[in-house]
């Protein structure tokens, strides 16, 4: 684990649990394994429910999302060498309900309203996910892996614009920061 991880774990563990004292914090540091980034195949967004965790379970994860043409399988994997057409990286407690839910995420409309050409019925829409580990509410475990999820987040965001330099498509608050 590099040293900038290890610190922002410790860091975690002691707002987690302040009452901790600093040698229960390194066992539960060591305890913590750092996953390996594995992102699943690409699925077209109408079948993104074959991509829920075997078990039904409550899963953290990450997932991206690619902008493709019509049968056109974004060209790499997510990660380490993220495809042009990655357009989001969205991280969550549970990737079965968003974004593998029926519920509609909120960034669709942002996909519908900035990608051309249009693509309201989203039949050029990809996604992928990491299922980084099962979610329990309230674990301290769990807890502390939201920076893990948060940091893969970013690295595969930034790993895109190293590869491409830009910023995907979506990876912009609406209104905001968008040049």
């Amino acid at each position: 684990m590099s040293p900038w991880r290890a610190a922002h774990l410790e860091r975690w563990a002691a707002a987690v649990n302040p009452t901790k004292n600093n040698d229960e914090r390194r066992l539960f540091q060591m305890a913590m394994n750092e996953p390996t980034i594995v992102f699943s195949e690409w699925v077209p967004w109408r079948e993104r429910g074959r991509l829920k965790s075997r078990d039904g379970q409550p899963s953290m994860g990450v997932y991206v999302w690619a902008h493709s043409q019509v049968g056109s399988i974004p060209k790499a994997s997510p990660y380490p060498e993220p495809p042009e057409e990655l357009i989001y990286v969205g991280e969550t407690n549970n990737v079965n309900v968003r974004p593998l839910g029926e519920r509609r995420h909120h960034r669709l409309l942002h996909y519908v309203e900035t990608i051309r050409p249009r693509d309201s019925t989203l039949k050029n829409l990809w996604i992928s996910v990491f299922h980084v580990r099962p979610f329990q509410p309230g674990n301290a475990e769990c807890l502390a892996m939201r920076a893990f999820t948060r940091y893969v987040e970013d690295l595969v965001y930034w790993k895109y614009v190293q590869r491409w330099g830009k910023r995907p498509a979506l990876d912009y608050k609406k209104g905001k920061d968008k040049p």
